[in-house]
C-alpha cells in the first residue's frame, strides 16, 4: 500500500478529519478558534449519538435473528410477534418460560374389564396394536397333570399324583427350613406389589406408551440435532423443544421406577442408566428410537405378567413351594433390546443373553 493510499484510509474516517480539524484550529491563531473548536465538538458528539444507535440497533437485529433461530416452528406465534415489532426478544423468551412452566395435560388412564389400558377421555386403547399375553387361568391341579404327562406317566398316574396335593418342582418334599425362610422374604415383596406396586407399574407403562406412540407418529422427539442441543445445554432444550426434553425425561423416570419395583435388589441406579442409554438414544431418529423403546415396553410388560403370576400364585398357596414360573432379571432387559436373539452365532460367538457389550455374555463357538 502507498503513501497515498494510507493518506486516503486515514482521511476516510470522520473522527480523523474532526481530529485534524482540531488540530490546524489550534494552530491558526484564528480570533474564531473557540467557536470552530465548538463546532468540532459538536460534530463529534453527533458522530458518537449515530454510532451508538446503529450499535444498539446491531444488537437488537442479532438478539432478533438469535431469537427466531432458538424458537424455529416451536413457538411460530412469539416468532411472528418479535419478526413483527410487536414484541422484543427478551420478552418473547419471557412468554416460552412462560408457556413451558404450565402445567402439563396428561390424559387419565383406566383398566378395563379385558386387562388393557384405556384413555378415559374417548375409551381408545392404550397402545392398541399390541396384544397381550393371554392368562394362564389353568389350576395348581392341572398344572400338576400336566406336568406328570410331561415326565411320562400315563393319564390315570397323573390324575392320582395331582390330586394327591405333591408338588411338583421339590419331588413332595415337605416344607424344609430353607424354603420357609424363601416364603417368609417374599411376603414383604408379595405385599408392596400388590399393595400398590403393581399398580403404579401400570402407569409407568402408560407413559412410556404415550413417549412411543408421539415417536411412531414421526413427532420430533429425538435426532441428531436434539441429541446436540441436549447434551451442551439440556435447559435450552427444554425451552427450544419441550416435548422432546419432557420425552426423555419420562422415559429416565419409568425405566428407574420401574426395575426398583420389578428387580428389587438385583436393581442399581447405575443399572438403569446403562439400560436407559441403549433404550433411548436422543440423537437417534424417532423411528431407531421407537423400535428400542417398543422392545423395551413389551419387556417391562412381561416383567409385569410375570411378577403378577407369581404374587397370585402366592396370594392362593400361602407358599412357592411348587411355582415354576420364570422371574424376571436385569438381563431380560439387556437381551429384549440388544437385538439379539440368544443362541444367535455373530463372527463365531454365541449370545447366552444380558448386556451385548460384555464379554462374559458371549461364547465361543
Amino acid at each position: 500500500m502507498g503513501l497515498l493510499d494510507n493518506v486516503g484510509s486515514f482521511l476516510g474516517d470522520k473522527d480523523n478529519r474532526l481530529n485534524l480539524a482540531s488540530g490546524f484550529a489550534g494552530m491558526s491563531g484564528n480570533p474564531n478558534t473557540n467557536s470552530i473548536m465548538a463546532g468540532i465538538e459538536g460534530q463529534r458528539a453527533a458522530l458518537a449519538a449515530r454510532r451508538e444507535k446503529t450499535s444498539a440497533s446491531d444488537k437488537l437485529t442479532a438478539q432478533t435473528a438469535q431469537a427466531l433461530k432458538l424458537l424455529g416452528t416451536t413457538y411460530p406465534d412469539i416468532a411472528q410477534a418479535i419478526q413483527g415489532g410487536f414484541m422484543s426478544p427478551k420478552e418473547g423468551m419471557a412468554e416460552v418460560m412462560r408457556r413451558k412452566n404450565l402445567p402439563a395435560k396428561e390424559r387419565k388412564i383406566v383398566k378395563g374389564a379385558d386387562d388393557y389400558n384405556y384413555y378415559a377421555d374417548d375409551a381408545s386403547r392404550v397402545l392398541g396394536d399390541v396384544t397381550a399375553t393371554p392368562k394362564d387361568n389353568r389350576t395348581i391341579q392341572q398344572k400338576n397333570y400336566e406336568y406328570w404327562i410331561e415326565k411320562g406317566l400315563t393319564d390315570e398316574q397323573a390324575k392320582a399324583q395331582s390330586k394327591s396335593g405333591q408338588t411338583i418342582n421339590i419331588g413332595g418334599e415337605n416344607q424344609t427350613a430353607g424354603r420357609k425362610k424363601v416364603d417368609e422374604a417374599y411376603a414383604a415383596d408379595y405385599l408392596q406389589w400388590t399393595q400398590g406396586g403393581g399398580s403404579d407399574m401400570t402407569g409407568q407403562l402408560a407413559q412410556i406408551g404415550t413417549v412411543l406412540g408421539q415417536l411412531e407418529a414421526g413427532e420430533s422427539l429425538t435426532g441428531p440435532a436434539i441429541g446436540m442441543l441436549g447434551s451442551y445445554s439440556p435447559m435450552a432444550l427444554s425451552i427450544i423443544n419441550p416435548k422432546a426434553a419432557n420425552a426423555k425425561e419420562q422415559v429416565e423416570e419409568v425405566v428407574q421406577r420401574n426395575l426398583r419395583v420389578v428387580l428389587g435388589a438385583q436393581f442399581t441406579a447405575q443399572e438403569g442408566e446403562r439400560l436407559i442409554s441403549r433404550a433411548y438414544n436422543p440423537a437417534l431418529p424417532p423411528k431407531q428410537n421407537a423400535s428400542r423403546l417398543r422392545k423395551l415396553f413389551m419387556q417391562m410388560e412381561a416383567a409385569a405378567k410375570q411378577r403378577d403370576s407369581m404374587a397370585s400364585y402366592f396370594g392362593t398357596n400361602g407358599t412357592l413351594i411348587g411355582y415354576d414360573g420364570k422371574q424376571p432379571s436385569i438381563n431380560d432387559f439387556y437381551s429384549a433390546i440388544s437385538g439379539f436373539s440368544v443362541g444367535q452365532v455373530v463372527n463365531g460367538y454365541a449370545f447366552m443373553g444380558g448386556d451385548p457389550t460384555i464379554k462374559a455374555n458371549w461364547s465361543e463357538q
